[in-house]
């Protein structure tokens, strides 16, 4: 996991795009979640790009539609703690409605908006 955290952080999300094309599955789409989480978060280290620049790649809404629980604890852990330091409350709103979580208030995302 760790280099693969070292790898990840050397990409540019903005390439995301490109680098994926249209072969996002899910387990990718979750493995850089269970990596953003595990290592952005402790090491403070910004994660909106990464969650915005997933949602442009061509299949993220197929791939997100496959998430299990643990998966949306971890995509509203990630999303909550973009949103600690977020300016533009409207781009989280964004990511909340792209990873398709429901439960504002379970997450403590309610006070975003």
């Amino acid at each position: 996991p760790e280099q693969m955290f070292e790898y990840i952080k050397q990409i540019d999300p903005d390439v995301y795009p490109k680098l994926f094309q249209e072969s996002l599955e899910a387990d990718q789409l979750f493995m850089i979640v269970d990596i953003l989480n595990k290592f952005y978060i402790p090491n403070r280290l910004p994660v909106y790009n990464e969650l915005y620049y997933l949602t442009k790649v061509k299949r993220f809404n197929m791939a997100v539609m496959f998430k299990t629980e643990r998966q949306q604890l971890a995509i509203s852990q990630l999303v909550e703690y973009a949103a600690e330091s977020a300016d533009d409350k409207v781009g989280i709103i964004g990511l909340i409605k792209a990873y398709n979580i429901m439960d504002l208030k379970k997450y403590k995302l309610k006070d975003i908006g």
